[in-house]
């Protein structure tokens, strides 16, 4: 039996890239038929992995931001 909470982790997930990657496309001018495939392929991708690591993906995304700080202020 499927479980709720992993289909909306999908929907939560793949809408998510969606509509970073349709965006950031839209607004580089790099937005035709071609690049609206290969978004919705990847964001179908994402959107499975989403599933897998949802909580801990947030943690990392934290500790690579802390990284990135902590390495620029030793520059």
């Amino acid at each position: 039996m499927l479980d709720f909470g992993v289909v909306d982790t999908f929907y939560q997930g793949f809408t998510s890239v969606l509509v970073v990657l349709l965006w950031y496309y839209f607004l580089s001018g790099l937005f035709n038929w071609k690049s609206v495939l290969k978004i919705l392929v990847l964001a179908f991708f994402l959107g499975v992995l989403s599933v897998f690591v949802a909580d801990f993906i947030l943690l990392i995304m934290v500790l690579i931001n802390f990284a990135s700080q902590f390495i620029q202020k030793k520059v």
